[in-house]
């Protein structure tokens, strides 16, 4: 990783203390949690848990995303994910260039519910309202569904959909002084947001490298509430 790699922003999160006031409020977990990463697909990778569902991911994306959630900790390779309770299941609904369709979306959040994901990681978006798929985040919702999703990177004062839903955790990024960055989204509903600027993680073929984005400060927050 060269020097302009930012892994302490990352590993700030990843703080003992952090871990042990998380502990002393909410005890030990005892169980593992399903967390649905919708996105580009995630490859199986030396530093990832079994990847429910793995497939080819050309773009990458999703394979980052991932390993921001559970990575493997202490194995010497990479970043550590945030936990190492999560079941990570890929439901791939972006292309390789990163662009997908709404119905592909639609059918992917209701195949992760009925295969009981807990958590729904959701680093994509669209400026375009629909109402088929506001209402299926409104049905996930209050079925119980933790819905997280990436804010935007077009410094738009209103995130995209599904982040702009009020039954969705809206999440923004900011630097390593905490300052937000240039590029993330704000507004309504974007009520946290997490370092976002050349975060380290994993990549297709085993590989390791930094992402930009609010698509990386999101998966972060799945894996808090995990």
């Amino acid at each position: 990783a060269g020097s302009n790699v930012n892994t302490e922003a990352f590993k700030i999160l990843q703080w003992d203390r952090l871990k042990q006031s998380i502990t002393s409020d909410f005890g030990l977990p005892n169980r593992k949690v399903k967390v649905g990463v919708l996105d580009t697909g995630i490859e199986n990778h030396i530093d990832l848990p079994r990847i429910t569902g793995a497939t080819r991911d050309i773009n990458g994306h999703g394979t980052h995303v991932a390993g921001l959630i559970g990575a493997i900790a202490g194995n010497q390779l990479g970043s550590d994910g945030i936990t190492s309770e999560a079941i990570l299941a890929n439901y791939p609904v972006l292309g390789p260039s990163g662009k997908g369709n709404l119905l592909d979306l639609i059918s992917a959040l209701m195949k992760a519910w009925r295969e009981n994901c807990e958590v729904m990681q959701l680093s994509i978006g669209t400026y375009e309202y629909s109402r088929i798929l506001y209402d299926t985040l409104t049905f996930l919702a209050k079925k119980g569904v933790v819905l997280v999703a990436a804010a935007g990177n077009d410094s738009r004062s209103d995130p995209a959909l599904p982040a702009m839903h009020p039954l969705v955790i809206g999440v923004g990024s900011h630097d390593t002084e905490g300052n937000p960055s240039k590029f993330s989204n704000k507004g309504i509903n974007q009520i946290v947001s997490l370092p976002g600027e050349n975060i380290l993680s994993t990549l297709p073929n085993n590989q390791f490298g930094p992402m930009t984005g609010t698509s990386m400060a999101a998966p972060m927050l799945s894996g808090i509430l995990v």
